[in-house]
């Protein structure tokens, strides 16, 4: 099935081609001989949990773009990741995107596209908390609702269409604008899983649990009530992506489709979720939007 517009091309699946890594030997990972040969595309990869992923994947052998806003954040994180894992410099790069602005994400698939590059996995972890004040993108769009949702829905789309590929999307939850966001990755991780089974790509939703990260940094109110429940409560960053990096490196094998609260404990969803019709009207809209937008391009 299409995702609108051009129709699904061949894509890219997982390598067979020789490992990185011994298989015999016994230092090496099992996420070491798991990842090797295979490039992860990470948004909001700068810092929190998309940044202890990049690491982490990084340590598996994989090659890892970390999507950011901020170039010299992204030269940071990589110089870090760098320096803790030794050899992985030459399999560290960036793209930076401003996940808020369809025009940004469309010119780093065309940049992808140029260099030719094959995406095995892509993680879409950016996200925000909604601004004090409501905030709309230089597009027109509210921003939470972009970045969050509209986002990495076409960012995603255009990578099926391009014949990149694609996975996986993260959650928590807040306020009702933010809640909101989370539903729709559901329904549309749902939906995603209904139409591109044939192209054997697996798509899963996975909360990290209650990290601590820097994602209520421009909430000052909100940073202090937050700072000190996770100082009571929460997992590190460097503890909670674990379970993306257990989805990612195919340590666990579930059924695509699935939103993971616990690896290997599918989460209960509202029946809104599952709801095809409601997939679909949703599905339909998003794109309404986006060609809306899309059509002054041209």
């Amino acid at each position: 099935m299409a995702l609108r517009g051009p129709a699904l091309a061949g894509i890219a699946r997982r390598q067979d081609s020789p490992e990185k890594f011994d298989k015999n030997d016994p230092t090496a990972t099992v996420a070491q001989k798991t990842m090797a040969n295979t490039t992860v595309l990470i948004t909001g990869a700068n810092t929190g949990l998309g940044f202890e992923t990049a690491r982490d994947l990084a340590r598996s052998g994989a090659r890892i773009i970390l999507v950011c806003r901020c170039q010299q954040k992204a030269r940071h994180a990589i110089k870090t990741i760098a320096e803790s894992v030794p050899g992985s410099e030459g399999m560290l790069q960036f793209e930076t995107a401003d996940l808020s602005l369809l025009s940004s994400i469309k010119a780093l698939v065309e940049r992808l596209k140029s260099a030719e590059m094959k995406i095995n996995v892509l993680i879409n972890n950016a996200a925000i908390l909604p601004p004090p004040q409501r905030s709309l993108t230089s597009e027109g769009l509210e921003v939470t609702f972009a970045t969050n949702y509209l986002g990495p829905f076409y960012l995603t789309g255009l990578l099926m269409e391009s014949d990149l590929p694609l996975n996986r999307s993260r959650y928590p939850s807040v306020d009702q604008l933010y809640a909101n966001t989370k539903l729709m990755l559901n329904m549309w991780t749902c939906w995603l899983a209904r139409n591109v089974d044939e192209f054997e790509v697996k798509i899963y939703g996975v909360e990290p649990g209650f990290v601590d990260s820097k994602f209520t940094r421009s909430h000052s109110w909100l940073s202090f009530l937050w700072n000190f429940h996770v100082s009571l409560n929460s997992l590190e960053a460097s503890f909670g992506h674990s379970r993306i990096v257990n989805l990612a490196t195919e340590r666990v094998n579930h059924a695509t489709g699935i939103y993971h609260r616990h690896v290997g404990v599918p989460h209960h969803m509202a029946e809104q979720v599952w709801d095809y019709g409601s997939q679909q009207r949703m599905i339909d809209a998003s794109w309404k939007i986006i060609e809306q937008i899309t059509s002054t391009w041209r």
